[in-house]
C-alpha cells in the first residue's frame, strides 16, 4: 500500500508540475513573420547595395510586458560578413490613456564579419493623436571599438493612420542621426501598406540627406507574411 501511496504521490506531483508548467507557458505568445523586400534600407542607407533582402522575425513575449525578438537578413559583404542578425530585449507597457513605452537593448550581430559586431540601447513611446498613432523614439550607441570609438544618437518620428475605409494605411517617417554612423544626417519616408488576411503588401519612398550611393532616394515594395 505504501509502495501505491509512493506511486501516486509521485504522478500527482508530476501532473502539478506539468500543470504548473502548462499556466507558465500560457504566459507566453510567440509571432513571427517573413518578408521579401526589394531593398533593405537600414536607417535610409541600402545595405544589400539596392538588391532585394528576405527577413524574418521571431518574437517570444511574456504576458508581463517582457519579450526577446530576433530579426535576420541578407546584406551586402560587410567585412565578411554576409548576414545581419538583431537580437533584441526589452520591456513594453502600457502608462494609460493609450500611451505605451517600449524601452530595451538589442545587439547587431554579423556572422563571418571581423570587428562588426555592436550594442544598442532604445526606446520609444507611442500615443494615440487625432487621428491615427505617432511613435517617437531615441536609439543609443555607447561609444564602442568596432564603430570606432565613438557614440551614436538616433532620434525618430513615426506616424501612421487609416486611409478612411479603404483597408490601407498610411505612414510618415522622420529620424536624425549624429556621431558614430553619421554627421547630422536625416531620414525620412512615406508609405502605404495593406493587410489581407496574415499577409502585409506594402510601398514606401524613402530618402536622406546623403545624396547620391547607398542613401539616395528610392522606392521600394514589400510583401510581408504574419504568423
Amino acid at each position: 500500500m505504501s509502495r501505491f501511496l509512493k506511486i501516486s504521490s509521485t504522478v500527482m506531483m508530476l501532473i502539478m508540475m506539468g500543470e504548473t508548467a502548462i499556466a507558465q507557458m500560457s504566459d507566453f505568445t510567440v509571432s513571427g513573420n517573413i518578408s521579401g523586400i526589394s531593398d533593405y534600407r537600414f536607417r535610409g542607407v541600402s545595405l544589400t547595395s539596392k538588391d532585394p533582402a528576405v527577413q524574418g522575425t521571431l518574437n517570444l513575449q511574456h504576458s508581463s510586458g517582457f519579450y526577446v525578438t530576433v530579426w535576420g537578413s541578407n546584406i551586402s559583404d560587410f567585412n565578411g560578413a554576409n548576414t545581419e542578425v538583431d537580437v533584441m530585449a526589452g520591456y513594453v507597457f502600457d502608462a494609460g490613456n493609450d500611451v505605451s513605452f517600449n524601452l530595451g537593448v538589442m545587439e547587431y550581430i554579423y556572422p563571418g564579419g571581423t570587428g562588426t559586431n555592436y550594442f544598442e540601447a532604445y526606446g520609444f513611446a507611442t500615443f494615440p493623436v487625432a487621428v491615427g498613432s505617432l511613435t517617437v523614439g531615441i536609439n543609443y550607441t555607447p561609444s564602442q571599438n568596432n564603430i570606432g570609438s565613438q557614440d551614436n544618437t538616433y532620434l525618430s518620428a513615426s506616424y501612421s493612420m487609416p486611409i478612411l475605409d479603404t483597408g490601407l494605411t498610411g505612414s510618415a517617417y522622420f529620424a536624425y542621426e549624429d556621431g558614430a554612423f553619421g554627421t547630422n544626417k536625416t531620414d525620412w519616408s512615406l508609405g502605404l501598406s495593406y493587410d489581407i488576411d496574415q499577409i502585409t503588401i506594402g510601398a514606401k519612398y524613402i530618402d536622406t540627406n546623403l545624396g547620391s550611393g547607398a542613401g539616395s532616394a528610392t522606392g521600394l515594395g514589400y510583401i510581408t507574411l504574419n504568423f
